[in-house]
């Protein structure tokens, strides 16, 4: 993705004027940088009876994937 891909995302969902700041504010504070967009947004919800299984069936990820998070949540 592009910066100017970004920008017009950004107008999409912000009023012009506040679209507009913060496209400024990016390249001032952030010029020449890269960033990595994940493919969710925020954490996963792993409830205390989830088991890899059903986490991998609800979020649709990889079973090494699901065996991490649950892992992560139990420790």
């Amino acid at each position: 993705m592009k910066f100017a891909d970004l920008a017009d995302l950004i107008r999409r969902e912000l009023p012009h004027e506040q679209a507009e700041r913060l496209c400024r504010a990016i390249c001032r504070e952030a010029a020449g940088e890269q960033i990595y967009i994940p493919a969710r947004h925020g954490e996963p919800e792993i409830l205390p009876s989830d088991t890899p299984k059903t986490v991998q069936k609800r979020y649709g990820v990889s079973r090494q994937t699901a065996y991490n998070w649950v892992n992560k949540w139990r420790a």
